[in-house]
C-alpha cells in the first residue's frame, strides 16, 4: 500500500488520511479539513500559482451523488478510493474533477 497503509481503505475517513499521504503527488497542500462541507480545502499549484478550491473525500463516487444537487457547484474536486458507477447522474460529474487513489497508485507503484 502507500504512506503506512496496509490495506484498502474501507473508510470515508481512510481515503482522507491515503489522500494526505498523496499530497506531493498531486501538487497540492491541505489549508483545512472540516467536518462540515467541504470535507477539505487545498491548494493546488499551477505553475507559480496556488488555486484555492473545495475537496469532497467518498470511498466509492458514487457516494457523492446523495450531496447533489446542493454541494455540486461548490465542489472543485471528489477524492475517492474507487470511482464506481455512477448512475442516473452520469452529466453531473462535469462539474467537477475526481481523483481515484487506486488508479493513482496502480499508475505510481
Amino acid at each position: 500500500m502507500w504512506g503506512g497503509m496496509i490495506q484498502a481503505p474501507e473508510y470515508e475517513n481512510e481515503v482522507m488520511i491515503l489522500f494526505s499521504h498523496m499530497l506531493q503527488h498531486f501538487n497540492m497542500r491541505i489549508i483545512q479539513f472540516g467536518t462540515l462541507f467541504p470535507d477539505a480545502i487545498v491548494e493546488r499549484k499551477k505553475g507559480k500559482k496556488w488555486e484555492k478550491l473545495n475537496i469532497e473525500f467518498e470511498l466509492y463516487s458514487s457516494s457523492f451523488q446523495s450531496h447533489l444537487p446542493d454541494k455540486e457547484r461548490k465542489c472543485d474536486i471528489v477524492v475517492c478510493w474507487e470511482n464506481n458507477h455512477w448512475g442516473k447522474n452520469e452529466s453531473q460529474k462535469k462539474h467537477y474533477d475526481i481523483i481515484k487513489l487506486k488508479k493513482e497508485l496502480e499508475a505510481i507503484l
